[in-house]
């Protein structure tokens, strides 16, 4: 980030955004830049490629033709920050209440010329509330010493001085114009802490509905496997396949991102080779009794369909992930949503 224009500090209330712009004048924005610090993103895997991996991943860059919910909310947060009707932050008061706690989840440091937007997401902390702490800096040459005098800046117990974030840079995103389409691109260096900020449940549930309907989509479904062999699911009377997964943060992460394209695993095997793994699996559980999950809890495969019930969605999530892990010394067999 060379410049920063502008400062925002923003919540995510249900489905709607608040937020305050900082009063910094153009000196103070040209201080911030050498403040703040952004994490390098050169090392980041693509969202396809993070994917891939045997545990859910931290890290990972997020393009605009990605089927990650993460980049709806970010284009729609974009579109807050761009809103001219946005309000100053008037004191400290509106952004620390008598707790002591900031009213607000995360400040966000924006860089902005005509086509192009940068915004670097930190989230607040409580330690950043600054009472009952006294600072020494120096402040100018003594006249008749070699030394400088000190200025005393003191907050007593009850300030609501606050210090910037400037270093747990957990989201930088960028949107530009290319071709007079919008496109983005978004780096993300924490998914766990991001999700929390922005308040995801609602958005992440809504992706893991629209990949199972594609599943039961009746004019072009989903299919899994070279043979395209198709997916039922079947409900059972003390509770749905929707609810297993809007129960379960894993679950609905693992169907929500899910898009069905070539680039899984799942998706270049033959339904040969998925009967043999599900085979594999029901072996492992009537041969070990420290098995974590039962005959019950895994996935049928009958008449080139593959039948999911609320009970069997955390072994489909792994086969749609890949991750379910055979241990080669003894044989055991791992789904990380038993761990």
């Amino acid at each position: 980030m060379n410049d920063i224009t502008q400062v925002f500090v923003v919540k995510r209330e249900e489905n709607d955004w608040a937020g305050k712009k900082l009063a910094f004048d153009n000196a103070q924005l040209g201080n911030l830049v050498d403040s703040i610090t952004l994490k390098d993103s050169t090392k980041l895997p693509s969202f396809d490629d993070a994917q891939n991996g045997l545990s859910p991943a931290k890290k990972f860059y997020i393009k605009t033709d990605d089927n990650a919910y993460q980049l709806e909310i970010i284009e729609s947060l974009y579109t807050f920050l761009t809103d001219e009707n946005i309000d100053l932050l008037q004191e400290s008061a509106d952004l620390i209440n008598d707790n002591y706690e900031f009213t607000y989840d995360f400040i966000v440091y924006v860089s902005q010329t005509e086509n192009r937007f940068v915004g670097a997401i930190f989230p607040f902390k409580k330690t950043l509330v600054v009472k009952e702490k006294t600072f020494l800096s120096f402040k100018r040459h003594l006249a008749d010493t070699n030394a400088n005098s000190l200025k005393i800046t003191a907050f007593g117990k009850d300030s609501k001085a606050f210090q910037l974030p400037d270093k747990e840079n957990i989201c930088t995103f960028y949107r530009n114009v290319a071709d007079g389409n919008q496109i983005f691109k978004i780096d993300i260096f924490d998914v766990f802490l991001l999700d929390g900020l922005l308040k995801m449940v609602n958005i992440r549930n809504e992706y893991a509905n629209r990949t199972l309907d594609r599943f039961q989509d009746t004019q072009d479904p989903l299919t899994l496997t070279t043979d395209d062999i198709g997916v039922n699911f079947q409900d059972s009377p003390e509770n749905s396949v929707r609810d297993a997964v809007h129960d379960s943060e894993d679950l609905a992460n693992a169907l929500g991102k899910f898009s069905g394209s070539r680039h899984y695993k799942i998706q270049n095997i033959s339904q040969s080779d998925l009967s043999n793994v599900l085979k594999e699996i029901e072996d492992f559980v009537r041969s070990d009794a420290s098995a974590n999950f039962t005959l019950n809890d895994i996935p049928k495969l009958e008449n080139n369909t593959l039948i999911i019930t609320p009970n069997s969605v955390p072994i489909f999530s792994a086969l749609l992930e890949n991750r379910v892990i055979k241990r080669l010394l003894n044989g055991f067999i791992e789904i990380p949503y038993y761990r």
